[in-house]
């Protein structure tokens, strides 16, 4: 894992989107639920149509997790519920995992929680179907509005 953001730039080559993308799984895996929202989001901003909704619905579900551990069941829920409409909007296997998966599992947690609480909770993985082609087939540019919010920001 990179273990570090890249700085900032318009453009992400496809191996550096790649790489951003395994490392945002691997965060979401090992509990690190800030970091996969830090690393998904610049490819967020960088795609539209159906894989840009995949990916806020990965960051509302790591989101939602981060809420959760910490006590803040509302906000979790609420996120919950959005990354879990916008994950059931597609269909099959995006970026190497299989959406209704992720769905079923997210329905899971969303229930526990909202029953018995997040003491009972146990995270799912993002498990990556083997094979998977994980790829963006060119590079991922800002949009110029973007570019602007960026740099207002840093």
């Amino acid at each position: 894992m990179s273990g570090s953001l890249l700085p900032f730039d318009a453009t992400l080559s496809s191996e550096q989107a790649r790489q951003l993308y395994l490392d945002g799984v691997a965060c979401f895996n090992a509990g690190r639920y800030f970091e996969v929202h830090e690393l998904l989001e610049p490819l967020y901003l960088r795609t539209t149509g159906s894989m840009r909704r995949f990916l806020q619905g990965l960051i509302q579900a790591a989101a939602a997790f981060f809420h959760i551990e910490r006590g803040r069941t509302k906000p979790g829920l609420i996120l919950l519920r959005a990354a879990i409409g916008r994950l059931e909007a597609e269909d099959g296997i995006m970026l190497g995992l299989r959406t209704e998966t992720v769905v079923v599992q997210l329905k899971g947690a969303l229930a526990v929680v909202a029953e018995v609480g997040e003491a009972q909770l146990t995270v799912p993985c993002w498990v990556l179907e083997p094979d998977a082609v994980i790829s963006f087939a060119q590079p991922l540019s800002l949009s110029e509005r973007h570019v602007r919010l960026l740099d207002r920001r840093a």
